[in-house]
């Protein structure tokens, strides 16, 4: 009697070296359980991403540029700039064009105003920035491996000290006092409350392309923000602060970290901030009450636990765990869109993690609707983290079907919060040209067995092999 079986390791293993040379191709059909086929099957997933514009292929429309946290992986998309609609094709050959290393956060910016998005990176507890330089192509230089910033305003001559922002935070780099030129929020050192270093490129050199920054608030909105929850105590004026920081007048932790982005949710030309924590699951929207000459008067007075649903009648981000958000046109109106995707590197959501609210009104006072909780991910292979492959024809019908182990889909519902699992593509093309469809996304019921077995519990890191 014939009999067939697969074995199925853990996490841990062994590598093995052969002499074997690979041509990529991602031009293979993969369809979901329903018969839909996938749009970028190949792109590998999200775990925990973040998302920026660029202009990869130079023709003047802005691509998109992924980074996720959990694995340092970078994907790019192509848009095809099709009007009112979202329209990216991935494409991995200009990953090799961006700086090897990058770990932690990555945001896109352009801070010398010379419409090419240069890059801000964390590194060793700082921020590292890289000119974008594309002529022909694109490519990149190192503007500065170490962003500095004058703490001392209130001494004549400054003292520049590394700006420094912990790898699990993400700033919000944007233009805060709306002169031109790009400033930091950042989550204090010391927790807590926001600092805010502004940019004096335009007041000393008439122009937006330096990176000379002074602290100009310790509590910046004078607030602090709770132990317990995603919010915020108000008139919170902080001990220490300069002398004459940029409000006269007048809050406690997220342990592992806070995210931050700005926009203007009111028409009031002030920037309002977006607050999002690594123990909790919605983004907090802090309106600014500054309506000064300059905006030298930032102060949050009003907060809102359920954004975007507050301001746009539409569902509140509801992420487990750790939120973030970004502020960009995906549909090609010209008017900015909001994506929430978490940031955290572990006991997070790593499937259908990515929710696309699109701006029905305009950048400066959005109506976000909710479109899907899947960006792009909804057309990839995403099993959740740590994927392994392996292909065997399973049907004995002669062609190589695919089967994938994971390490787990997090699910805060079980005890050990994550479910290991195996996910069978079936080959329904042919031997040459084949076609893979999803039949089963727990292929022989492997989540309920024991497999951990000297403790008797489920175990994680699934890894096929199969033989005769």
């Amino acid at each position: 009697m014939r009999v067939l079986f697969f074995i199925v390791g853990l996490c841990s293993f062994s590598g093995v070296f052969a002499q074997n040379s690979f041509v990529r191709s991602d031009s293979i059909i993969v369809l979901n359980s329903v018969g839909d086929t996938l749009e970028s099957p190949w792109a590998g997933g999200f775990n925990a991403v973040q998302f920026s514009e660029i202009d990869l292929d130079l023709d003047g429309i802005k691509d998109l540029f992924v980074f996720d946290r959990s694995n340092s992986k970078i994907s790019t998309f192509i848009n095809l700039g099709v009007a009112n609609q979202i329209s990216y094709v991935y494409d991995p050959s200009y990953i090799r064009s961006f700086p090897k290393g990058m770990k932690d956060w990555v945001l896109l910016r352009d801070y010398n105003c010379d419409g090419k998005m240069d890059i801000f990176n964390s590194h060793l507890g700082g921020v590292r920035v890289f000119e974008n330089i594309s002529n022909s192509e694109l490519a990149f230089t190192l503007q500065t491996n170490q962003l500095l910033s004058d703490r001392q305003a209130d001494l004549v001559n400054p003292i520049y000290i590394n700006v420094f922002i912990n790898g699990s935070d993400i700033p919000a780099i944007d233009d805060i006092d709306s002169d031109g030129d790009l400033d930091l929020l950042y989550l204090s050192t010391i927790g807590n409350r926001i600092e805010y270093h502004k940019n004096l490129s335009i007041e000393k050199y008439g122009n937006c392309d330096s990176l000379d920054f002074q602290l100009r608030n310790k509590c910046w909105g004078y607030i602090k923000e709770l132990p317990s929850q995603n919010m915020v105590t108000f008139n919170d004026t902080c001990s220490n602060n300069i002398n004459n920081p940029e409000k006269q007048v007048g809050g406690d932790k997220h342990l592992g970290g806070s995210s931050l982005f700005t926009l203007d949710v009111d028409s009031s030309g002030t920037k309002d901030l977006v607050l999002g924590g690594n123990s909790y699951d919605n983004l907090l929207l802090l309106i600014n009450s500054d309506v000064s000459s300059g905006y030298t008067a930032s102060s949050i007075v009003a907060q809102n636990s359920d954004f975007p649903q507050t301001y746009s009648n539409t569902i509140a981000v509801d992420l487990e765990h750790f939120p973030a958000g970004y502020y960009l046109d995906i549909n090609n109106d010209g008017i900015k869109d909001l994506i929430s995707a978490t940031n955290g590197m572990s006991l997070s959501k790593n499937t259908a993690n990515v929710w696309c609210y699109l701006n029905g009104r305009q950048t400066d006072k959005p109506e976000f609707n909710f479109l899907t909780n899947s960006f792009l991910q909804g057309g990839m292979i995403d099993v959740g983290s740590g994927a392994h492959p392996v292909f065997f024809d399973y049907n004995s019908d002669g062609k190589k079907d695919l089967i994938i182990g994971n390490y787990g889909e997090f699910n805060s519902s079980v005890a050990l919060e994550y479910v290991s699992s195996l996910w069978l593509y079936e080959n329904v093309g042919t031997l040459n040209v084949p076609k893979f469809e999803l039949v089963d996304s727990n292929f022989v019921n492997i989540s309920s067995l024991n497999l951990y077995v000297s403790l008797n519990q489920k175990t994680f890191g699934l890894v096929p092999t199969f033989g005769d």
